[in-house]
């Protein structure tokens, strides 16, 4: 029995004498149509805005599907702020959800009103905000009223119609207001109602100006905190804000749009910018107010200047590009450097794209000139913008102090963030013309090139050159050695175990084994474990393609378990003889090798 008085209470506290007490959520039901179209409901709310024939409620704290209006068909005796019952039909009036039918309204005490939500006026078209009081910001009147005295706004993400129904109002096209108004739906259009003149505020006037005008041709513009609309295409778009710049392209024509978001235009496009001038930290910048695209793919070729001009006023905001300049300082903070091209140092900052060069790195750079604090800077906007010349690291020589007798092994890594197309050693021997040489042989990065011997006290001066797929062309210091006597000379003898090595062992074990000999040049290789002489005959192969000389080796003995062998440059040692002791195990022989010095 007590079950059924607990069912019984249930059903009287939401149905009451045939009337639904439900929320204004509910009637609206997240559709189109409400669920409860036709059926009597009861339901509460603060009353959001009165106008003639009805009034708007919403119920805490508001948002979208919380909305509603009331039809009365006469003058409501509510305001705004009263917090309200009110009983009445839900109805889809010309697709309005709507309470009518002599609605009964209660009063049931004052309260604070929901804020109106921020809505784009393009999103605002939408059946989530119908009986919601909204607010657009910064729209552009585009018409003036028509004969029913609506007219037309847009903050650049779609239209949407003003209405009349609690003030007239007649804008300037345009002008930029701000508006707050429930939002209803008459005659197949979304529409927001001003309820007052107060829920009007604006206009905010812009006066065109050309970039240039904007510049000033002085440090600080003629219109700092002036609104003002330009035009321009896009050079380059970052993090917070885009450079543009106006025909011819030169010096004074470009200037930086600061969003403070990232932006929504894209390198190329043609658009208007509506904002306010200002100069931040002796920078000359639009604070944007509203944006829109005309036009895409547009091409704004860099302007071709020195390192010095950058850092005049007449290129702030200007899309530039810089050729030959060589790295200065790279400790500086924030990752930035300076460059020069010989004409003076500039800055050269990672707003698009962050890189790390080494001090004497030669290079091309294209970017957008920012200021900071009176300081011209550089922003390459992605990697395509910086082409570094060849650079040359890890230049050795060797040996290091030669003689008469020997060749000169150059050993140099050149890198290029692209492709090294053209190399040469350019070298002459005392007060004679250069030579150019081409390497000898590469492995990757690396670089090989070989001097031929010279007499003794000779000077012998060198230096490298290369040149990439942009046409970016580098060459080294001068690099100089005195040929020597033999009584300087040095041997560097190198004793190898090559693990059972044969002619038919991969080819990866005789890469790895040319590498160290290149990497270790040495005079004469002494070589254990070797199994048969097409082996020796491999190795042989490989020093001589090492780039490091010309290689001879001694005769194979081929013993019972693996052998040993001899190799040796030609240019320093001759082979005198070799002989082989068998230990009384029978097992490894012991060789011997007797050589000379050329």
């Amino acid at each position: 029995m007590m079950k059924r008085i607990i069912l019984l209470f249930f059903f009287i506290g939401f149905v009451l004498f045939g009337q639904t007490v439900v929320t204004i959520e509910e009637i609206q039901g997240h559709a189109a149509s409400s669920p409860y179209d036709g059926q009597v409901v009861k339901t509460y709310g603060v009353v959001t805005g009165v106008f003639s024939s009805g009034f708007f409620m919403e119920m805490k704290p508001g948002g979208a599907w919380r909305g509603i209006y009331v039809y009365l068909g006469s003058a409501p005796s509510v305001s705004v702020g009263d917090s309200v019952e009110v009983t009445g039909t839900v109805d889809e009036y010309y697709s309005l959800t709507e309470l009518k039918g002599n609605p009964t309204v209660n009063i049931l005490g004052s309260s604070t009103p929901p804020p109106p939500v921020d809505v784009q006026t393009g999103p605002a078209n939408d059946e989530q905000w119908e009986g919601v009081l909204i607010r657009v910001v910064d729209a552009v009147c585009e018409s003036l009223p028509n004969a029913y005295g609506e007219w037309i706004v847009d903050d650049g993400t779609g239209n949407l119609m003003v209405d009349d129904m609690g003030v007239s109002f007649t804008p300037t096209v345009g002008d930029t207001y701000t508006i707050t108004g429930p939002l209803t739906y008459t005659y197949s259009r979304f529409k927001i109602e001003p309820r007052d003149a107060n829920d009007i505020s604006g206009p905010i006037h812009f006066t065109f100006h050309t970039i240039y005008e904007i510049q000033g041709q002085t440090t600080v513009s003629p219109y700092v905190d002036s609104n003002v609309v330009t035009t321009g295409i896009v050079t380059g778009v970052f993090n917070s804000g885009y450079f543009i710049e106006e025909s011819p392209f030169t010096p004074w024509h470009g200037i930086y749009v600061y969003t403070n978001s990232a932006p929504g235009v894209s390198r190329g496009d043609s658009v208007i910018v509506k904002g306010t001038v200002s100069e931040y930290r002796g920078f000359t910048e639009i604070s944007l107010f509203k944006d829109s695209v005309v036009a895409t793919g547009k091409h704004v070729p860099p302007y071709l200047t020195k390192t010095d001009s950058v850092n005049l006023e007449a290129y702030e905001g200007l899309l530039v590009k810089v050729m030959d300049a060589t790295v200065q300082d790279t400790g500086l903070a924030g990752a930035e450097f300076t460059i020069d091209d010989g004409t003076g140092i500039c800055r050269v900052d990672n707003w698009g794209v962050t890189f790390h060069p080494y001090p004497d790195d030669v290079l091309d750079l294209i970017g957008c000139v920012d200021v900071y604090d009176d300081t011209a800077k550089i922003e390459p906007r992605d990697s395509a913008d910086v082409n570094f010349h060849p650079m040359f690291r890890d230049i050795s020589r060797n040996p290091l102090n030669p003689n008469f007798l020997q060749n000169v092994l150059i050993k140099a890594r050149i890198i290029d963030n692209s492709q090294v197309l053209y190399d040469s050693l350019y070298y002459k021997v005392n007060s004679g013309v250069y030579t150019s040489i081409y390497h000898d042989s590469t492995r990757l990065d690396t670089f090989y090139f070989t001097i031929p011997k010279y007499n003794k006290g000779d000077t012998v001066h060198y230096y490298l050159w290369a040149e990439d797929d942009s046409s970016g062309v580098s060459t080294t210091s001068d690099f100089y050695y005195i040929v020597g006597d033999t009584g300087f000379i040095q041997f560097r003898v190198l004793t190898y175990n090559v693990l059972d090595f044969s002619g038919t062992s991969a080819s990866a074990r005789a890469d790895d084994f040319e590498i160290v000999m290149r990497y270790i040049n040495p005079d004469i290789v002494v070589i254990q474990e070797l199994i048969n002489e097409a082996g020796a005959d491999t190795l042989l192969n490989r020093l001589n393609q090492a780039g490091i000389g010309t290689w001879s080796r001694a005769a194979f003995w081929d013993g019972p378990d693996t052998d040993n062998m001899l190799f040796y440059k030609n240019s320093i040692v001759s082979l005198v003889s070799q002989d082989t002791i068998i230990p009384p195990d029978g097992l490894r022989a012991i060789s011997e090798y007797v050589v000379e010095v050329n």
